[in-house]
Order: C-alpha cells, then sequence, then structure tokens
C-alpha cells in the first residue's frame, strides 16, 4: 500500500468535511490556488494554516504523521478530534536575512501567532513557551532555508552548537546561518547555498554578537 502524503492526508481531511476547494481554502485563510499545491505537496504548510486546520478539527499528530496519539486510532474519523490545546508564539516582527542582514525591530511591537501546541512539541522537539516565530529572507539558506520561509526559533537554545542553524544579531543586522566552531577558536558563519562565501569571526573580534535562539523548523524540522 501507496503510504499517504501530507498533501493526501489533508485532501482526506477536505472531502471528509465535504468542501470543494475554493469554500475550504476560505476556511483555513488561503487561496484555492495555494490549497491545490498543498494537496499536492507542491509548499509546505504555512503555520498560520496548521493553527486554523486545528481550529476546525484537524488532528495535528495524524495530518503530520499520519498515526495518533496512544489510545487514539489513525483513522481519519478519529483524527477529527475538536478543542485542541493552543499555544500563543510572540511573533519577532522581523525578517532574518540569508544574506547581508537586516536591522532588528523594536522590541515592544509584538505581535502573536497561535498554534496547536502539541504540533509545536512534535514538529520543533522543544518547549512552546521557549518558542517564538519569524521571517527568512534571501537564499543563500537554500535549499535548507527558502526566500519567505516562515521560522521557529528556541530562544533558549544559545550554545551555537556545531552544524546548527541559529538567528543572530551581528553588529545590529539580523541573519540566519549554520554554525561551525574550529579548534583555533571563533565562529563561522556557513550558507547552506554553495554560491555565497563563509564568514569567520575570529576569536579576538570586536563583533557584537546576540544570539536570537537555535532555528528548530522551517516548514520542517532543522535540528
Amino acid at each position: 500500500m501507496t503510504k499517504m502524503s501530507i498533501g493526501s492526508r489533508l485532501k482526506q481531511f477536505r472531502e471528509a468535511k465535504g468542501m470543494p476547494q475554493d469554500e475550504f481554502a476560505t476556511i483555513i485563510g488561503t487561496t484555492q490556488r495555494t490549497l491545490s499545491r498543498y494537496e499536492s505537496d507542491e509548499t509546505d504548510l504555512k503555520a498560520p494554516v496548521i493553527a486554523q486546520l486545528a481550529e476546525i478539527g484537524c488532528n495535528m499528530e495524524w495530518l503530520i504523521t499520519g498515526t495518533a496519539s496512544a489510545g487514539q486510532s489513525s483513522t481519519l474519523t478519529q483524527a477529527q478530534t475538536l478543542g485542541p490545546q493552543m499555544v500563543d508564539l510572540p511573533v519577532y516582527d522581523a525578517r532574518f536575512s540569508a544574506g547581508k542582514g537586516r536591522l532588528p525591530p523594536d522590541p515592544e511591537d509584538k505581535q502573536w501567532l497561535t498554534l496547536p501546541e502539541d504540533w509545536v512539541r512534535r514538529a520543533t522537539g522543544r518547549n512552546p513557551k521557549n518558542i517564538i516565530k519569524a521571517l527568512a529572507e534571501g537564499d543563500s539558506m537554500a535549499p535548507t532555508i527558502g526566500e519567505g520561509a516562515e521560522l521557529l526559533i528556541d530562544t533558549t537554545d544559545d550554545r551555537l552548537a556545531n552544524g546548527k542553524i541559529y538567528a543572530l544579531n551581528v553588529d545590529g543586522q539580523l541573519i540566519v546561518k549554520r554554525i561551525h566552531r574550529p579548534v583555533k577558536g571563533g565562529i563561522v558563519l556557513i550558507s547552506d547555498n554553495k554560491e555565497y562565501p563563509a564568514e569567520e569571526i575570529a576569536p579576538d573580534s570586536q563583533a557584537e554578537i546576540q544570539i536570537i535562539g537555535q532555528v528548530v523548523w522551517s516548514g520542517k524540522n532543522i535540528g
């Protein structure tokens, strides 16, 4: 038996609701064209759409993995459980550049995004209380992180672990890069897009680095 994809399960959920694409797209806050791309797995589900799906009764574990929690059936009927526990994530009102960097936002200008708590835990493997949402800009982290991708960032992870991706404020500019820690010390900021050269920050550099946190999700788990 062919394993169903996320898009196939989304289509199955919609059809179980008895809705055509245009009507269902309106309910979950998107367009019919985008919904069609979701159902054909051409585009990753966006966080606000995931929140709306949970609100109308779609079990996130079933949608993402095809299975359900212990004691639950993975069938569509059981997957449509109502009343998911929701969590409010702060939205960092700025784009983290995968290129030259952007200025940070006003810290007082805070917005919120409501998502299913269980989905956030499973997608990130982290405590939702420590997660913020932001956006990426540029293509230097492609294909891992694309232009305009949504980022979920664990703000408690400031270890700069070797090989992981972090959101940083470097000398007042917001960037997202993969980290390399040379034995000799210092930090190397690596772009996954090989067309962009790595940037080295020497141990004795005066560069001012603020660690926003580790990027743990961008349309998929990247932790």
